[in-house]
């Protein structure tokens, strides 16, 4: 099982024969061309098609799964089954032909189970599902518990009682490849055929083995159920033994499933992962894996062009924010200026002042004298940094701003703001007054220069007034 290049946690879906990485359906473009196809996903850092590499590399070994896999046989429908064919089988005990009609109906049911799940479905049939089908199957088994006899008799007479328990060990270990093969092909010939069990057992290998273990506990430990249950109560006794061994029963050929799920590349077929639920993801979703990915790549000049494509039509703050991030990271003073002169009236509306303090903060290391060049977003931006208790980043702000600006009512509201900050800093405190003072002074003059106007205003009324009063 190969894993995502980007997630290492994450099992892959997809590989790229271009560049030569294996990633899962998050890393890639799921729908490039509009066309809904899962097979046209494409390479986000080349843009060719990858290969889509089926649930064999996203599924995990059985013993990983055993919790899951235990659970199976208490969903709904195997409970009905379970416990609807051990009943049948108590209504039955004094009749033995009758309880043929139990066993065939659970044996039907649980093919069934391995069918689906070797088809990627992890979930067990409906009843009516699971007990439909032909009589054939049924027939072909029991054509191979013949034949599994048959050969024993035949090499204890013929040749050897030890040749015998040989043959007999044999058939138990190919028995699990034989169920498969039935259920897979429904073909007698091709499931005693010796070279498709040899090649079955060979393709799953040590999962093959690791599943005969665990055939072998199931199997053992019902007798000891059966002990602990005792023989006080016969009926009870054989209805405890038949749902536990009906139980394992769906369980062996659910693992059985399973076991061709996980090496279906090996056995030379596709299924898909019913665990893994394929979603369709917005454009914008698919842009910022997009971006992670070449993040992640180094092309972080890339990433910038798809974050400049992708912000004008994005209302998500975050996005932004890792905009922002990356280009403080790699970025031009000239490009960051630009940038923040954008996403800090974002942010300030938000009101969130502690964030702009520190994005604030965050790009004065990288633009030490960066200050937004509009003189009213530039008071704003210090009436955040203040409110946030950030009285330095307010001070540097603000300072020499009627340098800047010559529009008095912009410098004392900076100034008056300015004087507020510097006093709650020890080493500035002394200087707080003097900008008051000056701001007294611009405040003044501003008085009598808006007197002035007023009175030339009135004066030019009171001439006009005149001229035609004369006329």
């Amino acid at each position: 099982m190969s894993t995502c290049k980007y997630h290492p946690l994450k099992s892959s879906r997809f590989f790229c024969s271009h560049c030569n990485i294996y990633t899962c359906d998050e890393c890639c473009d799921e729908n490039p061309s509009g066309t809904g196809d899962e097979h046209g996903h494409r390479c986000f850092l080349c843009n060719k098609t990858m290969k889509h590499l089926g649930a064999a590399h996203s599924v995990a070994p059985f013993w990983r799964e055993l919790p899951s896999i235990y659970r199976y046989g208490f969903s709904k429908d195997a409970l009905m089954a379970i416990f609807g064919t051990s009943l049948l089988s108590q209504l039955f005990i004094h009749f033995p032909l009758l309880l043929l009609v139990p066993t065939m109906l659970l044996t039907r049911y649980a093919f069934s189970c391995l069918q689906k799940t070797a088809g990627g479905k992890m979930h067990p049939p409906e009843l009516g599902e699971g007990f439909s089908g032909s009589v054939k199957l049924l027939l072909q088994l029991i054509g191979v518990n013949i034949l599994a006899v048959a050969l024993i008799i035949v090499v204890a007479m013929f040749v050897h009682p030890t040749a015998a328990i040989v043959v007999a060990l044999l058939e138990v270990i190919a028995l699990p490849a034989v169920f498969i093969l039935l259920a897979i092909d429904e073909d007698l010939k091709e499931a005693v055929n010796f070279g498709r069990i040899s090649q079955l057992v060979a393709s799953t290998g040590i999962s093959y083995i690791v599943l005969l273990t665990f055939i072998a506990i199931m199997i053992s430990s019902i007798g000891i159920l059966n002990a602990l249950v005792g023989d006080a109560f016969p009926h009870i006794q054989f209805f405890i033994q038949n749902t536990i061994s009906s139980y394992y029963f769906v369980i062996i050929f659910h693992m059985l499933g399973y076991l061709v799920f996980q090496n279906q590349e090996a056995l030379g077929f596709y299924a898909s992962d019913s665990t893994q639920q394929d979603t369709i993801r917005s454009e914008q979703k698919i842009q910022e894996a997009r971006i992670e990915v070449l993040v992640k790549e180094g092309e972080y000049e890339s990433a910038l062009e798809v974050y400049r494509q992708l912000l004008p039509k994005s209302l998500s703050p975050v996005l932004w924010e890792r905009c922002l991030t990356l280009m403080l990271a790699v970025g031009s003073q000239t490009e960051i200026t630009r940038f923040s002169d954008n996403y800090l009236p974002k942010l300030m509306s938000r009101n969130e002042e502690f964030a702009v303090s520190k994005m604030f903060r965050s790009i004065i290391e990288k633009v030490p004298n960066y200050g937004p060049e509009d003189p009213e977003l530039r008071i704003s931006l210090a009436h955040t940094l203040y409110n946030a208790g950030d009285f330095k980043s307010t001070a540097k702000l603000l300072n020499n701003f009627h340098k800047r600006y010559e529009e008095a009512t912009y410098v004392i509201e900076a100034y008056t703001l300015l004087a507020n900050a510097i006093e709650k800093i020890p080493t500035m405190a002394s200087k707080a007054e003097s900008y008051r003072k000056f701001c007294n002074k611009l405040i003044k003059e501003n008085q009598e220069k808006e007197q002035l106007q007023q009175e030339s205003v009135m004066f030019e009324g009171f001439l006009k007034s005149s001229e035609s009063q004369s006329e």
